[in-house]
């Protein structure tokens, strides 16, 4: 026998040994066998049905009594911050928060996984864990409230907060909130022109930054781009500030001050005060402040508690969390809230340095050990790719197992089965890459592809999608374990309601799925925008209905299908829509590209689409390799037969996806640029900005039109 062929057969015998054991030790899995039996999981109500939308929706166990009793008693109960200075002090000296102190940032070389190439990247230090108890968070907060009374920060103030996510972001805002005042909250990567707006509109008393920080906010005070105010800062400030005529307080001196005042917290007990404003940054116009109340802030902490409960499954000893995402989102906000109700100690890190790669000794997730994990799709998507990038070569014995162990998984997963041989045996060192306890994921802030869901639920299992916005606390459908079906989002929860309204093009007569804009309704929809009335008479109908700007249909089982964004639908010459939003979450998948590095162009004279791309030297000088094609970086780009390949590997991605023929890429164009929140080519939430990216390219756009 020559040595091919004794490989080949060794091969065979290898899988087909691991098959058996893994085959002696499937079991069926509770979860899927509950899910399987369930029937649907929302239903519409009798009699609501309109000219122009469907029924109404809800949670297929909600009554009528329940939805009416849930509203009130969600919105009308014990608020959120009642309900947080009750936890801290129940649980006194247990652990709550968990941080590691940065020693230094310095460059090191690199191995990329991808491409085994070595480069020069940032890589973040950390010391050991520090933790903190609720009692002396909760200290810390009301000391916090205290000190701003101590600068005549009163309840009708608004206080900023303009911070990366850490924890002093949670006990700054719960100490703005113990003194019943109001928060206003921007991302920390929000440009400079939407900053002056927010803070322009919102007047706030205090900003709470970081020193580095400072100095840009005296600027735009000097010149009067934004109300002078009090800069409290934590870290250290820059030498050479001229302050002149602003007041900076350092952050631990406001808990100091606080600890030595007279004033005591002065929690809310009305649950129609506006208690945050939360703005967030548009894809098209400027930044939108969303006003919430105590009351559906609480309501939406609850709705989300419900469903992330039930995800998590049964209360475990030293349940751990992890809070990367930005605070400033309500995505990230709600978790993290719902986690400490829950009994979670919440650990603090951050995007960068969740997985090991930039992070020494390690990355967050191996040293807080979470039991679940959330993120957005470029999140989601850098776990995949790391993954991937530790695995064996292709073609290697090792990788060969960890494909059919893979195809194998996903096919008893499929069947309501669990395989715990597979967990062990092949999937372990991928799941320690995230501390080894995930139990669930929850994936939202945008679609997340197929293959990318598939590969979670594979290696690590439990992982959902949903949907919900800032508007309504992150509330609305969301996906129950199990459903492995990755277009749908689910089950709506609790004391939320739903309907489809037509469009000019989107109908509820549509088939095979009624279809229409997205409307939900419940105790924690938003109250409006603040200052800009017209732009709330739009988004919330006179029935309290509050209209999404996003297109839906409704799929078996009475699960939410979202097709995009209505600005994300574009025309092409047949009239055919194009969800380009989806389409880039898929395309992202190629080797090539960089997380939210592809946007889709769609030409309304044209049939056929076409995209640019992102991707760095790394990725295009391995895929160069891959495909045989010889140049330099960033030349190699504009090698036709580069670009060709490229097109290529996105038009076979998206076949073998089942798009339709009007959803294949007829063109790429590859680019050596990063787009980011700075240079304006995404909003400060990480999302694309199509007007920025079409203007900067538009002369390539033009050439790939020219047929």
């Amino acid at each position: 026998m020559d040595i091919p062929s004794y490989r080949s057969n060794l091969e065979a015998t290898v899988l087909q040994l691991m098959d058996d054991a893994n085959a002696r030790r499937v079991v069926p899995d509770p979860r899927a066998m509950r899910y399987q039996q369930l029937g649907d999981e929302n239903i519409a109500m009798e009699g609501t049905e309109s000219a122009n939308g469907t029924p109404i929706y809800r949670q297929a166990k909600v009554t009528d009594a329940m939805q009416r009793r849930l509203e009130h008693e969600w919105y009308n109960g014990p608020n959120f911050v009642q309900r947080f200075e009750s936890m801290c002090k129940t649980r006194g000296n247990k652990r709550a928060l968990a941080y590691r102190p940065v020693i230094r940032v310095s460059k090191e070389l690199v191995k990329e996984p991808e491409s085994g190439l070595e480069r020069l990247f940032d890589i973040t230090f950390y010391d050991k864990t520090r933790y903190v108890t609720h009692g002396e968070m909760w200290t810390m907060v009301e000391n916090f409230g205290r000190g701003l009374r101590e600068m005549d920060i009163t309840p009708d103030c608004k206080v900023g907060i303009y911070l990366e996510t850490r924890w002093e972001w949670l006990v700054s805002a719960y100490g703005v909130w113990s003194q019943s005042t109001v928060v206003a909250t921007v991302y920390a990567n929000l440009g400079e022109e939407a900053l002056c707006e927010a803070f322009t509109e919102t007047s706030c008393a205090a900003i709470v930054t970081v020193g580095e920080r400072v100095p840009s906010l005296i600027s735009m005070m000097q010149r009067g781009a934004i109300p002078v105010c009090v800069l409290i800062y934590l870290d250290t400030l820059p030498d050479g500030i001229d302050a002149t005529g602003v007041t900076l307080k350092a952050w631990e001196d406001v808990v100091k001050d606080g600890a030595l005042s007279n004033h005591t917290a002065q929690l809310p007990t009305n649950n129609d005060d506006m208690s945050l404003i939360m703005y967030t940054s548009g894809t098209t116009g400027g930044p939108k402040g969303v006003m919430h109340t105590y009351g559906t802030m609480t309501a939406g902490i609850n709705g989300m508690g419900g469903r992330l409960n039930e995800l998590s499954g049964a209360v475990e000893p030293d349940e751990r969390y992890c809070c990367a995402l930005p605070l400033a989102h309500i995505f990230e906000f709600t978790v993290t809230n719902v986690f400490l109700t829950r009994g979670c100690w919440i650990g603090f890190g951050q995007p960068r340095t969740l997985l090991s790669t930039y992070a020494r000794p390690h990355g967050d997730l191996v040293e807080y050990k979470p039991l679940f994990l959330i993120g957005v799709p470029r999140i989601f998507d850098n776990y995949k790719k790391t993954m991937e990038g530790s695995l064996a070569p292709r073609g290697s014995l090792e990788r060969k197992i960890f494909e059919h162990a893979f195809a194998s998984r996903l096919r008893y997963l499929h069947a309501g089965m669990e395989t715990p041989f597979w967990n062990e045996v092949v999937f372990a060192p991928l799941r320690e890459m995230v501390g080894g306890r995930v139990r669930s994921m929850f994936g939202g802030g945008g679609p997340i592809s197929a293959p990318t869901q598939n590969f979670m639920n594979v290696i690590l299992g439990g992982f959902i999608q949903g949907y919900g916005l800032t508007e309504t606390v992150g509330n609305g459908p969301k996906q129950l374990v199990c459903d492995l079906e990755p277009a749908c989002i689910g089950q709506l929860e609790m004391a939320c309601e739903l309907k489809l309204v037509d469009t000019p093009d989107y109908k509820h007569t549509d088939l095979p799925e009624p279809r229409g804009e997205v409307c939900l309704r419940g105790p924690s929809v938003f109250k409006g925008y603040y200052k800009k009335e017209e732009l709330t008479k739009a988004a919330i109908d006179e029935d309290g209905w509050f209209h999404t700007g996003d297109v839906g249909s409704i799929a078996d089982r009475g699960r939410l299908r979202i097709v995009s964004r209505i600005k994300s639908l574009a025309k092409n010459a047949l009239g055919e829509y194009i969800p380009m939003e989806n389409l880039e979450s898929l395309y992202a998948q190629v080797s090539l590209c960089v997380p939210n590095g592809v946007c889709v162009v769609v030409n309304s004279a044209k049939y056929y689409i076409c995209a640019i791309a992102c991707t760095t030297e790394s990725k295009a000088m391995v895929f160069a390799q891959q495909h045989d094609i010889k140049g330099e970086w960033p030349t190699i780009l504009k090698n036709p037969e580069f670009q060709r390949a490229a097109t290529e590997a996105f038009r076979e991605l998206a076949t073998t996806a089942g798009r339709g023929k009007q959803e294949i890429i007829r063109y790429v164009r590859v680019v050596s640029d990063q787009w980011t929140p700075e240079n304006d080519m995404l909003t400060a939430a990480g999302k694309l900005k199509r007007h920025s990216v079409a203007e900067r390219y538009k002369d390539m756009i033009r050439a790939m039109y020219v047929d």
